[in-house]
């Protein structure tokens, strides 16, 4: 089988401000190695070609020299600007309003009959779902966040900050064109598979009969547990409150949860006792949530070069974004988890990804005082850290390393291929 998998991001193992070059060179390289599938690769771009760096570069010789074939890129115009949404829009959901890029499909025809693949597979890419939708080939959108999710969800922490009602109730009907639009082009793809069970669940229930959770990837760069005490007495209880980009709508969620309800619940129980939370990443935060960083306790430490040794560091990697209305799958958790970090959540989080255990692999609170408790608990007591770190660290290497979920890929792309188109 000849799988194409077409990407605007550049595949490579190394930190960057977000997760998606690490999770498709895991994947890429691990589905090469799948028996009977050559992998062909095809960078796009849109506007220009940039330079790319040291990590790119080596990102793309290992993946050559593991098996790929890396395609010529497809360089594409720099992708028009939405108009504005009129009433003929939203009575036929116009898809080219909200995915421009699809005005772009005639010029697959060519690459595509080059290239000739029996397969097709975007990984976390909305424009480029969009863009191959209607190309006549088994298909298979390994997806994210639904795509009206985040701005529904930006609209009402907007609403509730003060903002205007007629820019809600606009943006509202806005999001509801999006949605009928998206999932019709999502319909055009044979299996949708999601990286949070609750998102896979949506486009069951919108009408996508193979839309099922897969889980999500991260990298085991095969590190030794931390050594060491981490400080009580000492010091300050360091945890890990954060990571990623300041203002990302989940991160935004987030730091309100953490502002309103966590931290005047960790302050009580802590007692006295001094903590630090540490939130890492780069970009200014919400202004509603901006409050939280001037709180003596929260320590902003914006992007850091060895981001695994801070979280190392760190007596515990606690996540609250699942707590709130807005709950997607992140790679966070499995981050923390190669780092043999204890990780401390919200129960809400199994919606999401049901292999969050609590008492096992992870501790999850359903309020805010329940997670105050499992965060002083960790502090305190090295043998449950240990033990749900170790846990933790056993379960993302079963279910969220790459060799898995593209054993799992290939075997649903394999039964696309093999059953005939209807």
């Amino acid at each position: 089988m000849k799988l194409l998998v077409p990407s605007s991001v550049v595949p490579h193992a190394e930190h960057t401000v977000r997760a998606a070059n690490v999770v498709l060179f895991e994947l890429l390289s691990a589905l090469v190695a799948e028996p009977g599938i050559e992998l062909l690769f095809l960078p796009v771009h849109f506007g220009s070609v940039t330079e790319l760096t040291e990590k790119e570069t080596e990102g793309l010789r290992a993946l050559v020299g593991a098996g790929v074939c890396l395609l010529p890129p497809l360089l594409l115009p720099p992708t028009p600007v939405g108009g504005r949404i009129r009433i003929r829009d939203i009575v036929l959901a116009s898809t080219d309003l909200f995915y421009p890029v699809i005005k772009f499909r005639a010029g697959l025809v060519k690459l595509l009959r080059n290239a000739n693949p029996d397969a097709l597979l975007t990984i976390w890419s909305e424009p480029l779902t969009a863009l191959f939708s209607d190309v006549p080939l088994p298909k298979m959108a390994y997806y994210g966040n639904p795509d009206p999710k985040s701005l529904r969800a930006r609209l009402k922490f907007a609403r509730r900050h003060g903002g205007g009602a007629w820019v809600y109730l606009r943006g509202m009907l806005a999001a509801a064109t999006l949605e009928r639009a998206h999932l019709r082009e999502m319909r055009k793809w044979q299996a949708v598979p999601n990286v949070a069970a609750n998102d896979a669940e949506y486009y069951r229930r919108k009408g996508h009969a193979n839309s099922f959770y897969l889980q999500n990837v991260w990298i085991d760069r095969g590190l030794a547990p931390p050594t060491g005490a981490h400080p009580t007495a000492d010091g300050p209880v360091r945890i890990a409150a954060s990571v990623g980009q300041l203002s990302g709508t989940a991160n935004t969620f987030g730091f309100e949860y953490l502002l309103d309800q966590l931290l005047p619940e960790l302050r009580r129980t802590f007692d006295g006792l001094p903590f630090e939370l540490h939130v890492f990443g780069a970009g200014e935060p919400n202004p509603a949530v901006a409050a939280l960083f001037d709180a003596p306790e929260v320590i902003r430490r914006g992007f850091v070069d060895d981001i695994d040794a801070e979280l190392a560091a760190c007596s515990s990697f606690l996540c609250v974004n699942n707590a709130t209305e807005y709950n997607v799958g992140h790679t966070r958790y499995l981050h923390a988890w190669s780092l043999k970090c204890c990780v401390v959540a919200h129960a809400n989080v199994r919606l999401a990804m049901p292999e969050l255990k609590h008492g096992q692999n992870v501790l999850l609170g359903a309020s805010a005082t329940e997670i105050a408790e499992h965060l002083l608990l960790v502090a305190s007591d090295s043998s449950v850290r240990e033990t749900i770190a170790h846990t933790g660290y056993a379960t993302f290497l079963r279910h969220f390393t790459a060799k898995p979920v593209a054993a799992k890929l290939a075997c649903y792309l394999r039964q696309l291929v093999s059953t005939p188109a209807d």
